[in-house]
């Protein structure tokens, strides 16, 4: 069995993923959205520098660095963007956490991944 399941519906757009991760974050629809180009990703920036988050399937190391550089308090992509290639010592791709853990990430960046209820 899968270690973690992907609860994102088939068919599910950007826009519907990121309004259900706004609303989960306890954000209201309305609130400042920006669309940013980081590292070759799409990344929505929230109220400023209070939330960033990324809907892509895959997320690297230089994305995260990005991201990083603009400090935002938090960040939250998908759990299957984080589901890279296993290294032989079965560290995960590019050293990306799972889920917060307590281990340092770039810059003190806050890292999370969106679970369902």
């Amino acid at each position: 069995m899968e270690a973690s399941l992907d609860h994102i519906a088939t068919g599910a757009t950007e826009e519907s993923i990121l309004f259900e991760i706004l609303l989960k974050a306890g954000y209201q629809l309305t609130c400042p959205m920006e669309k940013l180009e980081l590292a070759g990703h799409t990344v929505y920036a929230i109220d400023g520098n209070s939330l960033f988050i990324c809907v892509a399937d895959r997320i690297h190391k230089e994305l995260i660095n990005a991201v990083a550089e603009k400090h935002p308090v938090q960040f939250i992509c998908l759990d299957r963007a984080l589901q890279g290639e296993r290294s032989s010592q079965g560290q995960h791709a590019g050293n990306l956490p799972r889920r917060p853990t307590g281990n340092p990430v770039p810059h003190g960046l806050k890292f999370f991944t969106p679970i369902s209820p």
